[in-house]
C-alpha cells in the first residue's frame, strides 16, 4: 500500500487501486507527527516511546455522488492507538489506548456557503453517518481529519486506578 501525503488532490485519492490505505508512524512523516504530539506529555526518551506507542490509520477511501452535495469523497476506516502521558494526581508515566472507528465525508467547497449546510457538521451518505469535512482549494486535509478524530477521543483527565486492597 503507497503512502498518502497529509493533503491530498482528487487525482491523488486512489494511488491504491482498491482505496485501501495503513498508515503508521513508520511509513508517514505526518503520521509519526501526530503520534509525537499525542507522547508531548511523556517523560520517557525517544527510544522507549518508539516501543511503547504506535498510531494506525487503517482506512478506505471511495467516491460517492450525492445529490445535494455533489460528488463527494468518503472515508471509512478506524484509529488505533497506544501513547504515552502522565496521571494527573501523581505524574507518574502510564500508557493510554485509543480504538475509534471513524467516516468521514469531502464535501465540495461551495456546499459550505449553502444555507442548509452552514451549521452541519455531519450527514447521513450512502450507508451511515459521516462526519462533513470541506476541500479547500480542491484539496483535502487528511492529517487535520485524522487531528480532530484523535483529539476528540484523547482522555485529557488520565489518572491512574488505584485499588483498594483492604
Amino acid at each position: 500500500m503507497k503512502n498518502l501525503p497529509a493533503i491530498i488532490s482528487p487525482r491523488e485519492i486512489f494511488l491504491n487501486p482498491d482505496g485501501k490505505y495503513a498508515l503508521d508512524q513508520e511509513n508517514s512523516e505526518w503520521v509519526n507527527e501526530l503520534l509525537q504530539e499525542l507522547n508531548e506529555n511523556s517523560d520517557y526518551d525517544d527510544e522507549i516511546l518508539k516501543k511503547l506507542s504506535f498510531l494506525n490509520l487503517n482506512f478506505k477511501l471511495m467516491k460517492f455522488h450525492d445529490s445535494s452535495l455533489g460528488e463527494t469523497l468518503l472515508l471509512n476506516g478506524t484509529i488505533k492507538a497506544t501513547y504515552c502521558t502522565r496521571c494527573i494526581k501523581s505524574l507518574e508515566p502510564m500508557e493510554l489506548g485509543i480504538d475509534v472507528p471513524l467516516k468521514a465525508a469531502f464535501v465540495p467547497e461551495f456546499v459550505k456557503d449553502e444555507e442548509a449546510y452552514k451549521d452541519v457538521t455531519e450527514s447521513y451518505l450512502k450507508d451511515g453517518i459521516y462526519e462533513i469535512y470541506f476541500e479547500e482549494n480542491r484539496k483535502f486535509n487528511l492529517k487535520e481529519v485524522f487531528h480532530e478524530q484523535i483529539y476528540l477521543n484523547v482522555d485529557f483527565f488520565p489518572k491512574i486506578e488505584v485499588s483498594d486492597s483492604n
